[in-house]
């Protein structure tokens, strides 16, 4: 998300940039917000999820009709071309997110935006983006 933002032309930074590795672990309220205020951003943007939802579908089965070619005996024929024209149903499951993402200013910590999206089964996290 940094780079997308900073290819767009604003100057962003990540919580792991600012603060090091351990991020915001074991720091106060007052440590992070000087330590923003002293930085060159104007403006925090948080990201977090807010829901997770597991969902199932069901995917009905299908029949595909194709002459084939022969001559078979019915028994024989049934049972060599049942495999290639139908195809049972089944269950997919997916995974639905909802992200939230806020953006205060730095100066005062007023909130200036605030945007939910949902994302529909992402594979990694860079789909989520």
């Amino acid at each position: 998300m940094t780079q997308a933002l900073n290819s767009e032309g604003v100057n962003a930074g990540t919580a792991t940039s600012i603060f090091g590795p351990k991020r915001l672990k074991g720091l106060k309220e007052d440590d992070i917000v000087k330590k923003l205020q002293n930085s060159d951003y104007s403006a925090v943007m948080s990201v977090s999820l807010v829901k997770k939802e597991r969902q199932r579908n069901y995917v009905p089965s299908t029949y595909y009709a194709y002459p084939y070619p022969g001559n078979h005996s019915f028994y024989r024929r049934y049972w060599y071309v049942y495999d290639r024209v139908y195809t049972p149903g089944y269950y997919t499951a997916s995974t639905n997110w909802v992200l939230e993402a806020d953006i205060y200013t730095i100066d005062e910590d007023e909130l200036i935006y605030s945007s939910q999206t949902r994302s529909y089964d992402p594979d990694n996290a860079k789909h989520l983006l």
